[in-house]
């Protein structure tokens, strides 16, 4: 999914009170989070710099199944600014549920294949 891809579906959704950049700044926070919780986690300085509005092509990092968690974020977004407190919940959990699901996949799909383990048990 793009980022034009996620302010498209944000907008058919509802009419938010919120322009594009301010979008994108939403879907810069969500992006910032994965690379931040699951991409480079124990990195001081994560790689991702924020998208711009030249970047509107550019394909997000979660992929497929997964690339609901930027529609879902700035719908969490409108609805903490809005005061709609129920929406926002609902869209709370189910945001922080693909969150997790997306860690789950990322460690079960990126493991080292040899991980830098000490043992003295196993003398390696």
């Amino acid at each position: 999914m793009t980022v034009q891809d996620v302010i498209s579906r944000v907008q058919a959704i509802r009419q938010p009170g919120i322009g594009e950049m301010e979008l994108l700044q939403i879907i810069n926070d969500v992006e910032w989070e994965i690379e931040r919780k699951i991409i480079h986690p124990r990195s001081a300085t994560p790689e991702f710099t924020g998208y711009t509005d030249a970047d509107m092509d550019t394909v997000l990092k979660a992929p497929r199944p997964f690339d609901n968690i930027y529609v879902i974020g700035c719908l969490r977004e409108i609805d903490r600014r809005e005061n709609q407190v129920t929406n926002f919940n609902n869209n709370e959990r189910e945001y922080k549920e693909i969150l997790g699901e997306l860690a789950a996949w990322w460690v079960r799909n990126n493991r080292q294949c040899a991980p830098n383990v000490h043992s003295r048990w196993y003398g390696v």
